[in-house]
């Protein structure tokens, strides 16, 4: 968190709530600055992503740090999660010496 500065950009904030966008810089160690301009969410609150795009972006973000096993146990729960009791069953997934 010490090497993250986020810096509010004056074009991006005139912008918002119509636009949600940001600009991204990094700055290497070598001292060399890179910069991806204008980037726009991908998402926006009227326009809602479905549920095949946030299945993908789950399983993109998920994957390499879970089992394939946990990943699927974990996403049929998300899925329904409005059944569910409690978040107990989330919180033992997440942490099995929970359960």
């Amino acid at each position: 968190a010490d090497r993250i500065e986020l810096i509010e950009d004056a074009e991006c904030e005139a912008r918002f709530p119509a636009d949600r966008i940001a600009k991204v810089s990094i700055e290497t160690k070598d001292g060399r600055v890179l910069q991806a301009g204008i980037t726009n969410a991908p998402w926006q609150p009227e326009a809602p992503p479905s549920d095949e795009e946030l299945i993908e972006k789950y399983n993109l973000l998920a994957n390499d740090k879970v089992s394939a096993e946990q990943a699927d146990e974990m996403r049929g729960v998300c899925l329904g999660m409005s059944q569910l009791p409690s978040a107990k069953v989330i919180l033992e997934l997440l942490n099995p010496r929970l359960a």
